[in-house]
């Protein structure tokens, strides 16, 4: 008979998984739950613990969140469900720092938490802010990071905690080889903070392209006009990914692969892709997969994009590189829970010393 792990997700606020549910039937996310952890493998249930601070308490939750950067209320009202796994996995260092300060120091589940901006911004940290983290951070059993050069900050700023580098993926919906390429002429898809949408807007300027349209919240002006428009659902998303000719990534320099998901999904439908070495996004494709360059240069993206548009055909065969790539690599979220699973595996799960 197998045997069932039980892993407990502790989610950041925002991503209530009842409200999420919502927005999958209603056809606004690729999943059921976030980050399509109903995929997990075959004996590994993930159950959510995202448990609402009570109205009357929230002010002192927020006001903490500001002061120590991650929610501790939060995570002591759902520290019964934590407390009863036998790993807790968190997406964010916001939810790993909070969880870890409210485990038992020794004993209790194991603690894995992937890490995206804390490593980065380490270093401009207060210095009671770095102090606290690198505490906390010994009770997280497995850091996990989705970027390679996370992991080489991690190793640098906890030596003797286990780092790991995952690869990320993607949900399946976005599987496709109906490639109509047409319009718009450049796709820029995201809301990263790491992007660089200004680097963005002069490239397509300086490269003459005129049918420019650009997925997100954030505004972004071409020629003095907003191409920001936020699709209305994942149809349109897909939608805009097999007519799109192809698709644009800048981001400044990270160490959280900022864009990776935009690269992931362009990819997964063959979409064409010129995107800035940036942030580990080069460990995912080579270079006849996604036409990496410099960042920072408009010049260069530019270059890139020009070329691309001049030769249809050298563009569409590298995404069809990448669509191999993706399940030549296993870049999808099923496959990314079982790396996670395979992980946990080799711990003391209900056991940790």
């Amino acid at each position: 008979m197998t045997q069932h792990r039980r892993v407990v997700f502790f989610l950041d606020s925002g991503l209530d998984p009842d409200d999420y549910a919502d927005r999958w039937r209603r056809g606004l996310v690729p999943d059921r739950l976030p980050y399509g952890i109903e995929h997990a493998p075959e004996g590994w249930t993930f159950e959510i613990a995202a448990r609402r601070v009570p109205r009357g308490l929230r002010r002192i939750g927020r006001f903490l969140h500001g002061r120590l950067g991650f929610d501790l209320l939060r995570a002591l009202v759902n520290r019964r469900a934590l407390s009863r796994a036998d790993a807790v996995y968190c997406h964010t260092e916001v939810e790993y720092l909070a969880v870890a300060a409210v485990l038992p120091r020794h004993g209790g589940p194991i603690l894995a938490g992937q890490t995206i901006w804390i490593f980065h911004r380490f270093a401009s940290l207060p210095v009671l802010r770095r102090r606290l983290v690198r505490r906390l951070i010994r009770r997280v059993d497995l850091l996990i990071a989705n970027a390679e050069p996370n992991v080489e900050l991690g190793r640098a700023i906890a030596p003797a905690a286990v780092h790991r580098y995952l690869p990320f993926g993607i949900s399946r919906a976005f599987a496709s080889d109906d490639r109509r390429p047409g319009s718009p002429q450049v796709l820029g898809v995201g809301n990263d903070a790491a992007r660089d949408w200004d680097v963005f807007a002069h490239a397509v300027e300086d490269a003459g392209v005129v049918d420019v349209r650009v997925a997100s919240k954030a505004p972004v002006h071409v020629r003095g006009t907003d191409v920001a428009v936020a699709t209305s659902g994942l149809a349109e998303l897909r939608e805009l990914y097999a007519t799109s000719a192809l698709v644009l990534l800048a981001a400044r320099e990270n160490a959280h692969a900022s864009g990776i998901t935009t690269l992931l999904e362009a990819a997964a439908a063959g979409t064409p892709v010129v995107a800035t070495r940036t942030g580990g996004l080069d460990a995912y494709f080579t270079d006849d997969e996604v036409a990496f360059v410099e960042p920072g240069s408009r010049d260069a993206l530019s270059a890139a994009v020009r070329r691309d548009l001049a030769d249809p055909a050298a563009r569409e065969r590298r995404g069809r590189a990448a669509r191999e790539a993706m399940d030549r690599s296993a870049l999808w979220n099923d496959c990314y829970w079982r790396r996670v699973v395979d992980e946990l595996s080799g711990l003391p799960l209900g056991s940790r010393p």
